[in-house]
Formats: structure tokens, sequence, C-alpha cells
């Protein structure tokens, strides 16, 4: 069965279709031919071109999570509501991650280059007095992982666009409960640093970082606990 995706008029939706899906940005292997199919975890799944990747390349289970109504509404209308045992098992929640529960306004995008809205990239909005902001509530990634998923994460894709670094080190079930790790972040030189020895406390202890073209200072990552390699291209 192929689902029928939606994509909105005057949006980026079809780049970041043929970015994530098609292109395969996150350069995730295939897990077709492996006996155990992977579980993954979509933090900031957007419009669920991610959890499609995974799916295609033979994910057991997608857990996806998207705060923003806007796109969840959409990711919704792309995987629809399949029970366990469909043809692809999606659970799709509609929260967000941070370092404590809370609930955040993120403001509607922008009109860009007078041409489309930038949904891939919502930013918490500093005027939530005004009649563009959604309310997301927001929870930390244990509660995450404990309540809405409950089982070993084999990929986890973390790509948020805000907190990355911090929501990852004040996570105490990461170290046992996730395998690999992906996404998208913006470091400096110092930051790389960081990053990679936070990752390193937390048990990953393969980490690499590649400069996403065109976007000066921001990096795709793959981190693992064991060979990258058995996950990511």
């Amino acid at each position: 069965m192929t689902p029928k995706l939606t994509i909105r008029s005057f949006t980026n939706d079809q780049y970041c279709l043929d970015k994530v899906f098609y292109s395969n940005f996150y350069r995730m292997k295939g897990f077709k031919e492996v006996d155990k199919k992977p579980v993954v975890m979509d933090i900031g799944a957007h419009c669920g071109y991610f959890t499609f990747a995974a799916l295609s390349l033979g994910a057991k289970k997608v857990y996806a999570f998207e705060p923003f109504a806007p796109n969840y509404n959409i990711l919704m209308a792309n995987v629809g509501y399949n029970p366990m045992g469909s043809p692809f098992a999606v659970i799709t929640q509609q929260l967000g991650v941070y370092v404590a529960p809370i609930a955040l306004t993120f403001g509607y995008p922008e009109l860009l280059n007078q041409s489309y809205f930038d949904y891939a990239n919502v930013g918490m909005d500093t005027n939530p007095t005004s009649a563009e902001f959604c309310k997301c509530c927001m929870l930390t990634l244990d509660t995450l992982l404990e309540h809405y998923v409950g089982e070993q994460v084999d990929i986890m894709k973390l790509s948020i666009g805000y907190a990355e670094m911090v929501i990852i080190e004040s996570s105490t079930l990461i170290k046992d409960r996730v395998h690999n790790l992906c996404g998208e972040i913006a470091l400096d030189d110092a930051g790389i640093a960081k990053f990679k020895s936070i990752l390193g406390v937390k048990g990953f202890i393969d980490t690499q970082l590649f400069p996403v073209e065109g976007e000066e200072g921001k990096w795709l990552f793959h981190s693992s606990k064991k060979d990258r390699k058995e996950a990511f291209n």
C-alpha cells in the first residue's frame, strides 16, 4: 500500500519531501533484509517525510511526534488512523520535546522570497499576544521515551531547530533506551566538541557530523552506541 501524501501550496513541503524522503538526507541504511526490523522515533516529524523514509527502508514501527498543529494535521492526513497490524505502523502524538514540561507558543512562518512559507522551521513566538501563534505541549525526552514509546528505540531522529544539545544532556533514559541518533543541529567549533562529549557520556561512542550544503554552521549528525554504519550510510 502506497501512502497518499499531502503537499501544501505556497510552502516548501515539496522541497522537504524531496530532501528527506526521496534523497534520504539522513542517510539511513535499508533494513528490509535484516532479521530485526528497527523501531524508529521521529521527533519533529513535520509532515511525516522522515517517518515514511524509515518505513520504506524497512522499519517495523515509527513513533512520530510533532507539536505544531498545522503540521500535525498534515501528518495525520498523510499517515491516516492506521491501527497496529495495518500495512504500515505509525503511532503519532501532537507533542514536542523540551528540557521541562511546558506549553510553548510557536509563531506561524512568514512568507519567504515572496513565494513560500517554511513550515519545517517554525520558531518560538516572542509575541504570543498576536493572532498568528499556536500553543504547543512540550514534554521531556525521558517522558516521551517512558510513557509514549515504552520500548527500545533503534533509531531516534531529533530535528527541532532548538535546544537539541541540552535536551539530550538532560535525558537519563537515552543512555539505555536509544541505540542510534540522527538529526540536524547548528554548532560552531566549540559546540561540536561539547556535543560529542555529551554524546559520549550518554554512551554514543561513534559520532560523525556532516556539513549541510547551503546552510553555514548547520550539521547533519549520526551517533551510535556501536558502529554507526550499522544504521547509517
